[in-house]
């Protein structure tokens, strides 16, 4: 590949990570960070993340951020109510 077909190739490979970007939309990204993605679109983000490793690596962080989240909701889902509380929401109730 000579020098001009080169430059030719990197605008043309910018210009397809930028549809590509327009494709991937935040939702999509959101859904997949959540683990809700169809294996179709979970393959393209995929591919998708593989190829742009600065975007990867972000999403990989909200990744790790939104299984810690979940695991420190469910213990905390897991504890009892104070008696205190409950009171007071019996109270308000009346």
């Amino acid at each position: 590949m000579n020098a001009g077909s080169r430059g030719a190739f990197v605008r043309t490979k910018a210009r397809l990570g930028q549809e590509m970007l327009r494709r991937v939309s935040s939702r999509k990204l959101q859904d997949y960070i959540e683990g809700r993605l169809a294996r179709q679109d979970l393959v393209r983000i995929q591919d998708y993340l593989r190829d742009n490793p600065d975007i990867g690596a972000r999403v990989e962080k909200l990744r790790l951020q939104a299984r810690q989240m979940q695991k420190f909701g469910k213990a905390l889902l897991s504890e009892e109510i104070p008696q205190r509380l409950l009171d007071i929401i019996a109270r308000k109730a009346k």
